[in-house]
């Protein structure tokens, strides 16, 4: 069975570098931030040409209820 990884701040810089390795390390990722998802597309399309398997959840992770559906949408 594959892991999945949650990244919290994903959308770039070393977040995004976090998601990246743990893809490449045979983990499933599902990447979160703030922006939309539109806003995060071409990230998510490098990340699948690299064939990492990734999906994407906004949120903010100060705030309780995107917390819980942070998780939920990531079991």
């Amino acid at each position: 069975m594959k892991k999945t990884a949650l990244v919290t701040g994903a959308s770039r810089g070393i977040g995004l570098a976090i998601a990246r390795q743990l893809g490449r390390d045979g983990c499933r990722v599902m990447l979160c931030a703030t922006g939309t998802e539109e806003k995060n597309r071409q990230t998510l399309e490098n990340l699948r040409a690299e064939e990492i398997e990734c999906a994407y959840v906004q949120g903010d992770i100060s705030r309780s209820e995107d917390r819980i559906r942070i998780v939920e949408k990531t079991a």
